[in-house]
């Protein structure tokens, strides 16, 4: 055993000549007293420090890793802070001892500033496995990552990047240098880039997400349901009706708009996935959904509709245990129980040879075009699949949703999907909300302030929501409309009344209630809606609680969020309320 461990950090650090950073990394062995090892690295010339750790090195009966680096600490009152990948800021304030983690993250990136020096940590091998701490320990600030391999069998090797910036540098910083990592060596363009042959995209820039619900079928004791038992779906919209709401909100001003219909599909919303077709009958059948469709066109909108390739149901007419994922034990991979019955999860490299090509030629056929939904996949990580005869790791699950999407991009001309996670986003255009808040730590006590961090990298980019409590602007909600503008945010709109559920009477006055909070909101993101493609370039505090946000073109929005009055520029700004200072 200890020449097994000799080779692992005799290998690692294969060049130290001149080291000046340390790293300690804590290896936990099955049965076996946990090992600890410190590591003197050299940065290359470009101040990044590389640490391996090979599949073969580290061996079968490893537990756990985790990676301790000695600039990443920091004292209590030190000048400084760490950001998560989800913006979330920690200074090194006096507070009682406390912890956090995220075993999620939104990209494998986050920073740290403290006397030592400013360093972005980057997980470039194992990224879908690693969970983020930080520690508050006496008067000592420690952040750090660990890998569980009984959760995440490794399933590839462990590689970190240390970047150091100049001292001077700041979150954005830290950001914009990811940014051109991603631009530079995985072949991401800009917006301004892509809308020059994507005039989809370039619709987009200026339309908010308009997502509405046609039907569902309520959640079920029938875990695996037939046609004979599965219960019966909730018709909210027929696709008449939703011809109503959009011939309202044309009327009422919303000149652009990108329509999502869920639930078109046969028995509604995730009611027989991977099963599509027939078009959903009690909505009005494939005729009705087809004069829909060249309704929305005529008003001048962007048709689309919402499927899903990671979940399947045992109701689905296509159904298969084989293209379900397994899990190490040979067992099927399951979710949840939702309104198709038990939630498999799917492998996608077969998901990809058998469904998209068909399906995506087939609902083009339908009529719709514009940046096609795919529900989930950029909210989770890729899962893994253990069959023997479709293996899947984490790494293979990106390829495989990757190439689903550019089935899309060949048959709808554009994509999107749900959650902000950093994969796929050299072929997604977009996704309806980045920070999930279900991820987002408010127990800990540990952050002290939240900033764009990801927009920072991917705005211009990655058309985006900010989160799910931050869906749109509107007059009425001033909170949201000043974290909307500080993050520039494109409306997701998902409050559709189910006129099938109203009594005649009251039909009309629901769509009238609907279209005026539809104008509401498109006249407040037409003030930002070109910003969708630019860069954001600076985001800072120019007072407490008062934020500035500035874009490539030099176009600022002030946010104050205080109950002061602040002055910008000569221009006064009131308590919460914002100003757009154009160039």
């Amino acid at each position: 055993m200890k020449r097994v461990i000799i080779f692992i950090f005799t290998s690692l650090a294969f060049s130290i000549l001149n080291a000046d950073e340390i790293i300690n990394i804590f290896i936990n062995k099955q049965n076996e007293k946990p090992i600890k090892r410190e590591l003197k690295l050299s940065p290359n010339k470009d101040g990044i420090i590389t640490l391996k750790l090979t599949k073969d090195e580290l061996g079968k009966n490893v537990k756990s890793v985790a990676i301790y680096p000695n600039f990443t600490q920091a004292n209590e009152g030190d000048d400084g802070y760490f950001v998560s990948s989800f913006g979330e800021i920690t200074n090194f304030t006096k507070r009682n001892v406390s912890k956090m983690s995220h075993w999620k993250n939104l990209m494998p990136i986050h920073g740290s500033k403290t006397p030592q020096g400013t360093y972005i940590t980057f997980v470039k091998g194992m990224k879908f496995a690693y969970t983020y701490h930080i520690t508050k320990s006496e008067k000592r600030y420690l952040q750090y990552i660990s890998f569980d391999f009984k959760k995440n069998p490794q399933y590839e090797d462990i590689v970190v990047d240390f970047i150091r910036l100049p001292r001077s540098a700041t979150y954005v910083e830290m950001a914009h240098w990811y940014r051109n990592y991603r631009i530079k060596n995985d072949g991401l363009k800009t917006i301004k880039e892509k809308i020059k042959t994507r005039p989809e995209l370039a619709y987009c820039i200026n339309a908010p997400v308009v997502r509405i619900m046609v039907g569902k079928k309520p959640r079920s004791k029938v875990i695996e349901q037939t046609p004979e038992t599965e219960p019966k779906m909730t018709l909210m919209n027929s696709f008449e009706n939703i011809g109503k709401l959009l011939e309202a909100m044309k009327k009422h001003g919303t000149q652009t708009a990108q329509i999502c219909l869920i639930g078109w599909n046969s028995r509604g919303h995730d009611g027989r996935y991977p099963q599509l077709f027939p078009v959903e009958e009690s909505a009005g059948g494939e005729e009705s959904l087809r004069k829909l469709i060249q309704k929305g066109k005529d008003l001048g909108y962007q048709m689309t509709c919402h499927t899903c390739n990671t979940d399947a149901y045992s109701i689905a007419d296509c159904w298969n245990k084989e293209y379900i994922a397994k899990r190490q034990d040979g067992s099927l991979s399951t979710h949840a129980i939702y309104s198709g019955g038990r939630m498999y999860n799917t492998c996608l490299k077969r998901i990809l040879e058998i469904f998209p090509e068909k399906d995506f030629k087939r609902m083009a056929d339908l009529g719709f075009h514009g940046l096609h939904y795919i529900d989930v996949i950029t909210s989770i990580y890729p899962y893994e699949c253990f069959d023997a005869n479709h293996r899947m790791t984490p790494s293979d699950g990106v390829k495989y949703a990757t190439e689903i999407f550019k089935i899309a991009n060949k048959y709808m001309g554009g994509s999107y999907s749900e959650g902000g996670v950093d994969f796929c986003f050299d072929t997604v255009d977009g996704c309806i909300w980045v920070y999930p808040e279900v991820w987002i730590d408010t127990k800990s006590g540990l952050i002290d302030k939240r900033v764009p961090f990801w927009q920072l990298v991917y705005n211009g980019i990655v058309l985006s929501t900010p989160w799910n409590k931050c869906q749109h602007p509107t007059s009425s909600d001033v909170k949201t409309t000043l974290k909307f503008f500080e993050y520039g945010g494109r409306p997701r709109c998902e409050f559709a009344p189910a006129l099938n559920l109203y009594p005649e009477h009251r039909k009309n006055s629901a769509i009238y209630s609907y279209a005026k909070k539809m104008s509401d909101i498109y006249s407040h993101f037409k003030k930002i809606a070109h910003l969708q493609a630019e860069l954001m370039q600076y985001h800072g505090e120019i007072a407490p609680n008062i934020t500035l946000s500035r874009y490539e073109s030099g176009t600022e929005i002030v946010c104050n969020h205080s109950d002061i009055e602040t002055t910008y520029k000569g221009e006064k700004i009131a308590p919460l309320t914002y100003k757009i200072f154009s160039k």
